[in-house]
């Protein structure tokens, strides 16, 4: 998968797949190992806004689409987002070398179903019934599922689990479901995670080497003479402070720790002096864990925030934090 991606991933514009800006995608243990591992059959992203998490749902049916055709489907939120999703989809298939030969003239392309010469995709969404049956498909494409409604008078009960059906006859399947998420103790994609192998997002100290996870109590800044904060002076001063040797992280470390990052699975730590080197080794080589996961079944989960994205600098978030608190 992280291979298709870099070879044959482009954006709307034509823009190729970009490693260094969503390091988190192809790092060890991370998606792209997973949707290749046949252990896994579902995936659960709770990912933050803009952080590839739609893209690389996309990307596993191009790919699908490309190297074993089939029937497939992908739900959103409502019909408006289904052809606002399709429209920016078919300009990226137009620029897949692998599949853009099979994509009909763009006066035949539907806004809400995608078909190709070898494949097809179907649009869904849950207040429209019929699209979320009557399918069987291998492969699926579940997008922020946390804005899913459900109809007062349904008798059919959540859509997602009516979505997960549409897989049941094959053994083999693969169904992506991501979401930024929505409340606490009501979100469909934490519940999943929480289920699943949960996987977290480690980085690097540039100073003493430690993999950490970044949270938002590391990230200090100066204060007022009164001990009050201004946002000007966050921006200006903020900083993150590793959890093993306390020095201060600033913005120019943020892109190489970022980059060299790894996925640790819930109930596992890190070999910190082997997984300096983890994105060398193949990609099954998980000499760099340790411990067992919790949870090692069937269901690939993992979560990041905000704070990983590469080009959003910590004083970027202490403002962020500042602001919504004002």
């Amino acid at each position: 998968m992280a291979d298709w991606l870099r070879e044959n991933f482009y954006t709307p514009n034509g823009r190729a797949f970009d490693e260094y800006s969503v390091p988190w995608v192809t790092a060890p243990q991370g998606p792209c190992w997973a949707y290749d591992n046949p252990q896994f059959n579902a995936y659960w992203l709770q990912w933050a806004a803009r952080m590839f998490k739609t893209n690389f749902g996309l990307a596993t049916l191009m790919r699908r689409m490309d190297v074993d055709p089939a029937d497939l489907m992908f739900a959103t939120p409502d019909e408006t987002n289904c052809k606002q999703v399709f429209s920016r989809w078919w300009k990226m298939i137009g620029n897949c070398p692998r599949i853009r030969g099979e994509a009909p003239i763009e006066r035949y392309q539907a806004k809400t179903h995608i078909r190709l010469k070898r494949s097809q995709c179907y649009g869904a969404w849950p207040r429209g019934k019929s699209r979320l049956a009557d399918k069987s498909i291998p492969a699926g494409h579940a997008n922020e599922i946390d804005k899913w409604e459900q109809q007062t008078t349904s008798t059919e009960g959540d859509p997602l689990p009516r979505f997960l059906k549409r897989g049941a006859e094959y053994p083999d399947r693969k169904f992506v479901m991501e979401s930024t998420p929505g409340t606490k103790g009501k979100s469909r994609v934490e519940a999943g995670r929480l289920q699943s192998t949960n996987h977290s997002y480690h980085v690097p100290c540039p100073h003493c080497g430690t993999f950490q996870d970044i949270v938002f109590t590391r990230v200090h800044w100066d204060k007022l003479p009164n001990g009050k904060s201004d946002r000007e002076l966050a921006r200006r001063t903020a900083h993150y402070v590793c959890v093993k040797c306390e020095a201060a992280i600033d913005d120019t470390h943020r892109a190489d720790m970022i980059n060299r990052g790894v996925w640790v699975p819930f109930g596992c730590e890190v070999d910190h002096d082997r997984a300096a080197d983890a994105r060398d080794y193949p990609p099954d080589d998980a000499s760099w864990l340790r411990g067992e996961p919790a949870h090692n079944g069937n269901q690939y989960g993992s979560k990041i925030s905000v704070f990983y994205a590469v080009f959003h600098g910590w004083g970027q978030i202490a403002d962020d934090f500042l602001a919504k608190k004002d």
